[in-house]
């Protein structure tokens, strides 16, 4: 028994030590400057920072095998960024406002549906004569209303506002 255990213990560390040099590989090769696209174009970083995944976005103002440079926010925030923490790399291909359209129809006629149909059924005195005043038909008739208004405002700012492109480069 005990000779399986110390065979076991020899191919994990072995293990071990092999996933320790292809990432001490991975991160002595750097930033594959060859894969960035030109200066000035907007990209995405996904890195990590106190263990935790995040992202940074903004203008690739600098590229090198150290690392990349981001500016954002029109020059306010510069974010410096080592090839040891970069993760990820994503290029913006803009926006597209078709997407952002429907997009914003859907989740407005939903939302306003949902909340003026709510509150009507919720306001409504279900009067037993009245069969249109019952919370059920209140909440079809309000819901229907809320959903169409909030479904045209929805689709006017989700197409102004449009809905960002990604493609990831690594």
């Amino acid at each position: 028994m005990k000779m399986r255990t110390r065979i076991l213990a020899r191919c994990m560390s072995g293990l071990a030590a092999c996933f320790a040099l292809t990432a001490a590989s991975a991160a002595a090769q750097g930033v594959r400057v060859d894969l960035l696209p030109p200066l000035g174009t907007v990209v995405r970083a996904t890195l990590t920072s106190a263990g935790n995944e995040v992202t940074a976005e903004g203008a690739l103002t600098q590229a090198g095998a150290d690392g990349i440079v981001l500016e954002a926010d029109e020059g306010r925030h510069i974010y410096r960024i080592p090839a040891e923490v970069l993760l990820g790399l994503d290029v913006s291909r803009g926006r597209d406002h078709g997407k952002g359209a429907v997009r914003g129809f859907v989740f407005g006629a939903l939302g306003t549906g949902l909340l003026v149909g709510g509150a009507a059924a919720l306001a409504g005195d279900g009067g037993a004569d009245c069969w249109i005043c019952s919370p059920g038909a209140l909440f079809l008739w309000g819901g229907a209303l809320g959903g169409a208004v909030g479904g045209a405002v929805g689709f006017v700012v989700g197409g102004a506002i449009g809905t960002g492109e990604w493609e990831p480069l690594w």
